[in-house]
């Protein structure tokens, strides 16, 4: 018989695509009228209350911040994002995960053939080492994911510092208020 219709197989493949059902449900359109509702909120509140100035800035910068904010999303929770959307995992370390997945798979489904054979000690000695796999990728990539963080919220930050630069230069010209600056940072928190 075929490697992918063994039961392990079997099983990781129908537990990966019980989630594509949840993402075709409506997950996705839930999160996207909240997030449209939100932009619209925020740009009315900051047109109405707050100064043009600083509108057009954040409307600039607007995009860059989602940049930001979506590939810092991404490095944090990237995996858990595909596996909802469907996508398959095809990294090294989700693929040594799958692995072990199904190995674990095999064995509850034929654990009588497995304690017949005396083959436990051999099962735990290929699962350690599919786990230990999987650690030092996770690790690696934990090392990687953590500097782009760090880099990503500092981009974050340099542009939230312009707006409150920008800001105050206004202010001292006093073309705007201080109510008048604030109100559009305080909206997009």
């Amino acid at each position: 018989d075929m490697e992918n219709h063994s039961a392990g197989s079997l099983t990781s493949f129908l537990s990966e695509k019980a989630t594509v059902i949840e993402f075709l449900t409506g997950g996705q359109l839930q999160a996207m009228c909240r997030t449209l509702a939100c932009a619209i909120t925020i740009l009315t509140f900051s047109a109405v209350f707050g100064a043009w100035q600083i509108l057009l800035y954040m409307l600039a910068a607007f995009p860059i911040m989602m940049g930001v904010m979506g590939m810092i999303m991404m490095i944090a929770a990237g995996d858990q994002i595909r596996a909802q959307q469907g996508k398959e995992l095809t990294g090294k370390a989700a693929m040594a995960n799958k692995e072990a997945g199904q190995l674990i798979g095999e064995v509850v489904l034929a654990i009588r053939t497995v304690a017949s054979f005396n083959a436990e000690h051999q099962f735990v000695q290929d699962f350690n080492a599919k786990v230990d796999r999987v650690k030092q990728l996770e690790t690696s990539a934990g090392i990687k994911q953590g500097f782009a963080a760090a880099v990503g919220m500092s981009l974050f930050m340099l542009v939230m510092a312009g707006m409150n630069y920008y800001g105050g230069y206004l202010m001292s010209l006093k073309l705007i208020t201080f109510e008048e600056m604030m109100t559009p940072m305080f909206m997009m928190m």
